[in-house]
């Protein structure tokens, strides 16, 4: 567990985290307790996307990636799905903590409003937002085995839903209706959005299914060493 938490939260990774939530609070402007929500939901996905998509290059590019191959597929698919929920809820957690740190702006309070109830609506809104992101470029990157593709290809849905094109899908499919058709849960007739997370979670679990097949049939090698290094796994395999 503690190696896996190395490999998937480097103290550059989580310094980079919340230094992104800081800047959002300071760059990101609001008037009223129910924006935040709205304010951090896309931008958290985003950073989700970057956040999970190495989850294997980094045995790539550690030079570990040879090692990682002897195991057996099923420890290998454990390993990265390890990896892969410590990074969410470290996302989580700092999206729930960098909730508060829009308050510097001082935003108003409706009275009839609870803001314990709007924290935790948010919670809710955010966990489908960084499950879903994170799954895309997860999978995306191990299908592709590349990088840059996968994350390319990730950041291109990402904004086709962050807009109008987004906007027009049923709240039912629209990871984003929480902030893009409403304040939230607690305002009438907007709860529709709950259904968009859902179908986010739905489709993020069918996303690491498909990475499971993938990584359990075979694994990202190399290009430069694809040739030898794959004759000298099966040497070792028929071994």
């Amino acid at each position: 567990m503690k190696y896996n938490v190395k490999i998937a939260i480097p103290f550059y990774k989580a310094a980079y985290s919340v230094l992104f939530v800081i800047i959002l609070a300071f760059v990101r402007g609001i008037s009223d307790v129910r924006e935040i929500g709205g304010a951090m939901d896309a931008n958290i996905a985003l950073l989700a996307m970057v956040f999970c998509a190495d989850g294997y290059y980094q045995e790539v590019s550690g030079g570990r990636w040879e090692v990682f191959w002897l195991c057996p597929s099923k420890t290998k698919w454990q390993t990265l799905l390890q990896r892969f929920f410590l990074q969410i809820t470290w996302l989580i957690i700092v999206a729930m903590a960098g909730y508060f740190v829009f308050y510097w702006q001082r935003p108003g309070k409706p009275e009839e409003l609870s803001e314990l109830a709007l924290w935790l609506q948010f919670g809710f809104a955010v966990i489908g937002s960084i499950f879903f992101f994170g799954s895309l470029s997860f999978t995306l990157v191990n299908l592709w085995n590349n990088l840059w593709a996968g994350l390319g290809i990730s950041a291109i849905c990402w904004s086709l839903l962050n807009s109008t094109t987004g906007q027009k899908l049923p709240e039912a499919l629209y990871v984003f209706a929480y902030g893009g058709k409403g304040i939230g849960l607690l305002d009438a007739g907007s709860e529709k959005w709950i259904l968009g997370k859902f179908s986010a979670m739905v489709f993020g679990s069918l996303l690491l299914f498909l990475g499971g097949r993938k990584v359990k049939k075979t694994i990202w090698i190399p290009k430069q060493n694809n040739t030898g290094s794959q004759k000298s796994i099966e040497k070792q395999k028929a071994g």
